[in-house]
């Protein structure tokens, strides 16, 4: 059962939930193509630099593998519990591929 993000939980369960969100079967493990690492930010309610700690933090955990503007889940089971089975409600189909 999933419900709308809080916008004061940690930013690494907004990030986490923001991923479940635009998880799609078909692209496990595959690389996302980061367009803007602000817009993912100010979706999520964060900065770019704290985005940037948090990836850096997942990358060092593997949870995530980084290369350049591009990131790889590893372990979507981790990703998944970081979200604590909150989910965005307000994300369209259109906006999963323009961003992160």
């Amino acid at each position: 059962m999933s419900s709308r993000v809080n916008a004061l939980s940690p930013a690494g369960v907004r990030l986490a939930a923001y991923l479940c969100t635009v998880e799609s079967p078909s692209h496990l493990n595959q690389y996302k193509k980061t367009n803007s690492l602000e817009d993912v930010a100010s979706l999520i309610g964060t900065t770019k630099r704290h985005l940037n700690r948090i990836r850096k933090d997942w990358s060092e955990k593997g949870i995530i593998k980084r290369k350049e503007k591009e990131i790889q889940i590893l372990n979507w089971d981790k990703i998944n519990e970081l979200s604590e089975n909150v989910r965005f409600e307000w994300l369209s189909t259109r906006e999963i591929y323009k961003t992160f």
